[in-house]
């Protein structure tokens, strides 16, 4: 029951009064205590003051009293806080002589009895629905009725425990966040944290994929009292060591190394790498890191309190000997901005610190763990095939989300549950498990570790996870937790088995044994179904079948029926009743999928449990030598990817189980052939989409253009041709404009916009195989050269330099033009860092070619343009050898006398390029492109860490093209508070008002940042688009609309093609048609703006968006990633 709300109302007076008594709390806490906590406690304060009619200050006078009556060792004792809110209260109570009331009276005595009241409940709810459903049944025959209520009785288990529970959840929508420090003055030596990543170090791009969301975790967390570590084991092996695990090693300490140097730590290291050597395990029989991850943290808790002779390699660091806790997290898991402080301020606060029992072993009260929520980690491809929905600022806006199971167990029962991630204190949690679970015998042991040390659930802290990405995947981590579950079975019983070999006493509480039971029973869940299914087909009567067919069919998709059918009620309820009609129609279909969805899944989830129970039992019992096979997360999603065929366990395991029913129903009962056999094949179709679905790439957010990207890479290779007729070198700043006619003229000014794109283009030049590594690389030393000798103000460029005499013509800054220059540095800093790892292959370079070509072809005369298309095909073909292809445009080229002088220079400067990205690596310097790739990575770093953002005084509104980059970079920079970014991607004017160039700002930043539908980032860019399409875009414009709306976007871009917007060097720069015109007004100007732009755009359409990729994995901007995303957790 909850109490009643005590008196608010009172004067300020009185207020600062009962403040200023509890400030004298004889433990020091409450004055540390955060806002939230500190009202709790003097709402305490209230309530006892009206239950025993004394004044607010008499009652936290006798709270301060009762806390100074505890000895100086007792922290908790000497807390105000465990009297007012805690075990303390009854014994305050009485001094102050309150009349409890009798709603309280009984509430506190239902929560001492909860656990059984809850199970109990549960059980007589399932004993009255089967004997309901014993009622109804047509047999005479007790067996029948016996065996059949038997087999129905997990699901209708499953059946009332889950309304049950949403009825329960329903009553704590909103539940109570735990008492807790100030977040930011939480950390301290006090409180000195370890954040650990237990890893299997297998191949070196996962190796990579951890360094950078080690990076990201840490770049939110930044303090001098967190440390960030990696605890790696190699994969198990025939023997203690084995060929490439060294340079594995290696790899992973240089990256450790790198990341302790870029951040300023090199002499304290933030960054570690704790790594074990293997030990032979006898049981296995093979050469493993001691009991995988529990082993990693076991090892490591001994060595933070001062132990040796684990299998860890080398000496504990000396920054580790004061780590209070340690934060665990999986490989696939993101911390938002601040979480590690809200955790320890939580776990740190004094009631939430763990008191044992009088052995020594058990914790009694607060936890000596803390579980975040967890929520899914967003991406770009899970974004797109989830319709965004889930993560939303628009959907937070529709309601709530519903409790989990382990939210009302906090809340019903006062602890949560473990899942293998959270915060813990190092010393409570090893004393609590000292001797608790033997080795070899447990895959789950966080669960039996969160019961052991007592978790609770910080419902406002948000741990991000990452998904699975196939069915293939899901049905790995589903078989290996099922393996897990019941690998617990025995600490259902009385007695369990201990480190020591010995079989103690089980010391778990009723509610512990309750959930270990419900995850067994909830995996044989299918089974059962499946079983009841079968024995109403063999045992019903003929004229019966229909009907039981159709109610457990029914009954087996009740899940996906009610979320429809919620779903479907909520639209009904609004709209005109032709509307209503509408969505009734179309959710027929809908309901009709869903249902046989559900009944399709049935077979291969009972394959899958099946396998899972039987592979467990058998190890458990007859052989323990696999019992700890173990697969990541990661691991299951790199065998996920490429499975399809290759999950011919689950397929044939189906069809064989399929064949055995449906011969067992035609044996005893073949008049029910004719309901099961649909059923029981609709699960061939779910299969083979799933095949399918494994074999082809993840869903991404790549854009599907109507009419193919070669047309627009022949668009893109003309705008590089005029960077090549310009400016061959890069020395020169933008400045020059360029008429159809060869004309050159000037520009009035360079902006620092006009800089960026100008820096970007050879860079986009570079991903779509215009130009080689060294090429770049070259020609961005000397751009840098030039950008470095302009006159700054902190770092920032002016908004208009004379071109020619390099001199500001305003000296003032704009954040809107320094944001799209900043931004463009770090995508080239990204490529640069990538190119030293990952240079652009042979047959990039081969597509260039085939891009020169087909200009070429185009530009021939008519006589010989059926020449050369051919020969374009051949080039980028993967069979034939690059030498091949040399030899064969070579001698194409011998037979054409009329080629255009220009586009053959062109073609003969790609050809020199592709010969010598050919040659043997040993026939190149490498060493001397990686020093050179290094210095420009240098002066990039430079160049961007001189731009301070925080002098700005506001940022603008988004309508000029880099407000939101500016604004995404000073928050990741954090010269600007989290709140500035809704604020800077929210337009000031509506869009019919906004001109052409206003409509393209708001979309340029696209060419870096992700613009996520269903956001406010996308919408504004949509409507933009919409906008602009609908007054007759800009080439330029129509290009970077490509990505909202492909199909409008491109016939727009054609339709202006047709009409003369195209030349020899690309894209006019200012060409538009008015819709329903026909009529073009043009200027025949090729500018370095509209030309960059063209080349970004499609080097991110052609290249799987890599500008957007480089901006998004730089290591300053992945922290802040989830802006673009627009959650509440990142709010």
């Amino acid at each position: 029951m909850q109490p009643p709300s005590p008196p608010s109302v009172r004067t300020d007076n009185s207020a600062e009064a009962l403040g200023r008594i509890l400030q004298s709390d004889p433990s020091g806490t409450y004055p540390s205590m955060d806002a939230a906590t500190r009202e709790r406690y003097e709402h305490a304060c209230l309530e006892l003051a009206a239950w025993s009619k004394r004044t607010p200050s008499e009652v936290a006078h006798a709270a301060v009293q009762l806390s100074q009556e505890h000895d100086a060792g007792d922290a908790r004792g000497r807390h105000v806080g465990t009297h007012l809110l805690a075990e303390g209260r009854p014994l305050l109570e009485a001094r102050l002589g309150c009349r409890v009331p009798g709603s309280v009276r009984i509430g506190r005595r239902v929560k001492r009895h909860a656990e059984g009241l809850y199970v109990g409940t549960l059980l007589v709810l399932t004993l009255v629905f089967l004997g309901g459903i014993g009622l109804l049944l047509p047999w005479e025959e007790p067996l029948h009725r016996v065996l059949f209520l038997a087999l129905l009785a997990l699901p209708v288990l499953r059946f009332v425990h889950d309304p049950f529970d949403a009825l329960l959840a329903s009553r704590y929508q909103n539940l109570e966040p735990l008492s807790r420090l100030e977040p930011a003055q939480a950390l301290s030596e006090d409180t000195r944290t370890l954040v650990v990543t237990p890893l299997l170090i297998t191949n070196v791009e996962d190796i990579d994929a951890q360094l950078r969301k080690l990076e990201i975790n840490y770049q939110g967390n930044v303090s001098p009292h967190v440390l960030f570590a990696v605890l790696t084991d190699f994969a198990d092996a025939p023997a203690k060591d084995m060929p490439g695990d060294q340079e594995l090693l290696a790899r992973m300490e240089r990256g450790i190394h790198e990341l302790n140097e870029r951040h300023g730590h090199r002499e304290l290291p933030r960054f570690l790498c704790l790594h074990r050597e293997r030990r032979w395990n006898p049981v296995a029989d093979r050469w493993m890191g001691w009991e995988r991850k529990r082993g990693k943290l076991e090892e490591l808790n001994h060595l933070l309190l001062g132990a040796s002779g684990t299998s860890y390699t080398g000496a504990l660091p000396a920054a580790l000997h004061s780590i209070r806790y340690v934060l665990t997290l999986d490989a696939d898991n993101q911390l938002l901005p601040g979480s590690v402080a809200v955790m320890a301020a939580i776990l740190h606060h004094p009631l939430n610190q763990a008191r044992f029992d009088a052995s020594g072993r058990r914790v009694v009260a607060g936890y000596s763990m803390l579980q975040p929520s967890m929520g899914d980690g967003p991406s770009r491809e899970r974004w797109l095939s989830s319709g965004a929905w889930p993560l939303s600022i628009i959907h937070s806006k529709r309601g709530h989300r519903t409790p989990t199971a382990t939210h009302l167990s906090q809340a019903l029962f006062g602890v949560g549950d473990f899942l293998g991630k959270g915060l813990y204190d190092v010393a409570a949690f090893t004393r609590s498990l000292e001797g608790r679970i033997p080795g070899n015998s447990v895959l789950s042991h966080d669960k039996l570790e969160g019961m052991y040390a007592r978790v609770a659930l910080a419902t406002d802290v948000v741990l991000f996870e990452g998904q699975p990405a196939n069915m293939a995947n899901a049905a790995s981590i589903w078989h290996r937790w099922i393996r897990g579950d019941w690998q617990l079975l025995p600490w259902l019983l009385p007695w369990v088995p201990s480190r020591e070999g010995r079989w103690v006493r089980n010391d778990l509480p009723l509610l512990d044994r309750w959930k270990l039971l419900t995850d067994i029973l909830r995996s044989l869940n299918s089974p059962a179904t499946l079983a009841a299914l079968v024995s109403g087909w063999l045992m019903f009567p003929a004229h019966q079948l229909g009907a039981w067919t159709l109610i457990a069919s029914l009954w087996i998709g009740r899940g996906f029926l009610a979320f429809r059918v919620g779903k479907l009620r909520s639209r009904l309820r609004q709209g005109s009743f032709a509307t209503r009609v509408r969505h009734l129609v179309f959710a027929l279909p809908q309901l009709a999928g869903d249902l046989l969805a559900a009944v399709g899944l049935l077979i291969p989830t009972c394959c899958i449990v099946l396998d899972a129970t039987a592979r467990a039992s058998y190890r458990m019992v007859a052989n323990r030598r696999r019992i700890l096979d173990w697969t990541t997360n990661a691991q299951s999603a790199r065998v996920g990817k490429g499975r399809g065929l290759q999950m011919s366990r689950e397929l044939w395991q189906s069809a064989v189980l399929t064949v055995l029913i449906l011969g067992v129903l035609g044996g005893f009962h073949a008049a029910a052939l004719p309901w099961a056999l649909p059923l029981f094949l609709v699960w061939l179709p779910l299969m083979a989409l799933n095949i399918r679905n494994s074999q082809t790439a993840s869903p991404g957010a790549r854009t599907v253009l109507p009419a193919g990207i070669e047309p627009l890479r022949v668009l893109a290779r003309r705008s590089w041709a005029f960077y090549e007729h310009l400016d061959t070198t890069g020395r020169e700043l933008p400045r020059l404009t360029l008429s159809e006619d060869g004309v050159r003229g000037d520009a009035p000014g360079v902006s620092p916009t006009d800089i960026a794109l100008w820096l970007v283009a050879p860079l986009s030049a570079y991903h779509l195989g215009y130009m080689t590594l060294e090429e770049w690389v070259a020609r961005l030393k000397e751009s840098l050269t030039a950008v470095e000798g302009l006159e700054r103000h902190r770092g920032h460029l002016f908004v208009r330099y004379d071109a020619r005499s390099l001199q500001p013509l305003e000296r003032r800054t704009a954040p809107a033009e320094s944001g799209m220059l900043s931004a463009t540095l770090i995508v080239i800093e990204r490529a640069l860092r990538a190119a030293r790892s990952t240079p652009a292959s042979s047959q990039v370079l081969r597509q260039g070619l085939a891009d020169t070509l087909a200009v070429l072809c185009e530009d021939l005369p008519a006589h010989l343009q059926s020449t050369l298309p051919s020969l374009r095909a051949k080039v980028v073909e993967r069979t034939a050898s690059t030498e091949d292809v040399l030899a064969e445009v070579q001698r194409q080229l011998a037979l054409l006398t009329e080629l255009p002088a220009k586009p053959l220079e062109r073609l003969q400067q790609q050809l020199a390029r592709l010969a010598h990205v050919s040659r043997p690596a040993a026939g190149r310097d490498t060493e001397h492109l990686v020093r050179q790739l290094e210095e420009a990575e240098a002066r990039i770093y430079s160049l961007r860490e001189q731009m301070d953002f925080a002098c700005f005084d506001a940022l603008p509104p988004a309508e000029s093209a880099g407000t939101p980059l500016a604004g995404f970079l000073a928050i990741s920079r954090r010269e600007a508070a989290t709140t500035t970014w809704l604020k800077v991607i929210a337009p000031s004017s509506p869009v019919h008002t906004a001109d052409r160039d206003t409509l393209t700002g708001r979309v340029m930043p696209s060419l870096f940042l992700w613009y996520p539908p269903a956001t406010l980032l996308g919408q504004t860019a949509l409507t933009a688009v919409d906008a602009a399409i609908a007054q007759g875009a800009t080439p330029s414009l129509s290009l970077l609309a490509l990505r909202f709306r492909p199909t409008q976007a491109r016939e727009n871009l054609d339709r202006l093609i047709s009409l003369g917007a195209r030349g020899g060097y690309g894209l006019y720069d200012a060409i538009q048609v008015t819709p329903g015109s026909e009529q073009a007004v043009a200027q025949h100007v090729y500018t370095y703006r509209a030309q960059a732009i063209t080349l970004a755009a499609v080097a991110n359409l052609a290249c799987n968006d890599v500008l957007v990729d480089h901006f998004h994995h730089h290591w300053q901007t992945g922290w802040v990633e989830g802006l673009v995303y627009e959650t509440a957790e990142a709010r």
